[in-house]
């Protein structure tokens, strides 16, 4: 799956507020889900709901393209660091048997840039994961999603200090795991893209296209 945002030139964020705003929109998102879980009976309400649910989810997804974004601008991050750790993500879901053993892992990755000026990152299908239920994929991805942004503001904390550290400075090790994180969480993301683009018939360009048009309105880009 293809995702692109936008780099949202017009606010000045940073590392740390950028993670702060990754856990407000993941809350927002946490409290959509449950209401299209309550109601999964009643499909005029479902139908309402589900623009709701994945609008959050893409607020989700464009804090990750602001970090990428200032960590780039900020010297921290090259284009082949990110390469490099999308290589090594994409091992990662194999190796764990999340992806179709006949792919060609090289294929399943890439980022750059679209015609427009948008970062775009590709991120492989995890075919292997597979639910009892749609509504229990929503709830156990969006668990997921939950633990994944969890674990990036662990390793943003550490780059930070805010757990105690002295002296603390970024190195390989920490941008690794800062890096690794973001993917994961964008990753997940895809996952639940995937159960809305099969299960309601989602058109995920179409929805990333809009939300752009949103960001755009609000003066953000």
């Amino acid at each position: 799956m293809e995702l692109f945002f936008p780099d949202l030139t017009k606010l000045k964020p940073t590392i740390l507020s950028t993670v702060l705003k990754a856990t407000e929109e993941y809350g927002e998102l946490s409290r959509e889900v449950h209401n299209i879980s309550n109601a999964k009976n009643n499909q005029k309400e479902l139908q309402k709901n589900i623009p709701l649910v994945l609008g959050e989810l893409l607020d989700v997804a464009q804090t990750m393209f602001t970090l990428i974004y200032f960590m780039k601008k900020t010297n921290m991050m090259t284009s082949n660091f990110l390469e490099e750790r999308l290589k090594k993500h994409v091992s990662k879901l194999a190796n764990k048997g999340y992806l179709d053993s006949f792919l060609n892992r090289d294929s399943q990755y890439k980022n750059g840039f679209r015609q427009n000026g948008d970062m775009f990152v590709i991120l492989p299908r995890c075919n292997k994961i597979i639910f009892s239920s749609v509504e229990t994929g929503i709830l156990l991805t969006t668990l997921k999603l939950g633990e994944e942004i969890g674990e990036l503001a662990q390793a943003v904390g550490k780059h930070s200090g805010l757990s105690g550290e002295i002296n603390v400075k970024i190195n390989d090790v920490i941008l690794q795991k800062i890096v690794d994180s973001m993917l994961d969480v964008a990753q997940t993301c895809c996952t639940l893209l995937y159960i809305f683009q099969d299960e309601y018939r989602v058109d995920v360009e179409s929805l990333l296209i809009s939300h752009r048009k949103k960001l755009e309105e609000h003066g953000y880009c």
